[in-house]
């Protein structure tokens, strides 16, 4: 079982957004549920979002892997471009690296979400 993870701050944002990281308002994205991979591709360029489980998105589909073209990176905050719509979104690392909220730039009226690292439980 996961659970929240331990405060280590990151070297950078992208480096920082890889791990296992759990969507605690989503019962089916949560650590305990269906815990969220995130790879920084060798070359920096993409972020691949795997799911143990695949998770059904509002617009009907089934994915188990998201992949995102890194756009720019300034601070904490990472500009991507979804590669299956070409949807435009963000990810904004908390300081302690240990959440980091996630949004459309452009909104579709839906709410951001904000996911949280999540660790190996001794249990």
């Amino acid at each position: 079982m996961l659970a929240p993870a331990s405060p280590a701050a990151p070297p950078d944002a992208l480096t920082g957004l890889e791990g296992v990281w759990g969507i605690e308002m989503f019962d089916d994205m949560s650590c305990a549920a269906n815990p969220m991979h995130i790879a920084l591709a060798a070359d920096r360029t993409s972020l691949i979002l795997t799911w143990v489980d695949a998770v059904s998105y509002s617009d009907g589909g089934v994915r188990e892997r998201e992949t995102f073209s890194v756009l720019s990176v300034a601070g904490r905050r990472v500009d991507v471009r979804r590669s299956r719509d070409g949807v435009l979104a963000y990810f904004v690392l908390a300081d302690d690296g240990m959440s980091y909220e996630f949004d459309l730039t452009q909104h579709d009226g839906s709410a951001g979400s904000t996911a949280v690292r999540c660790a190996a439980s001794s249990s």
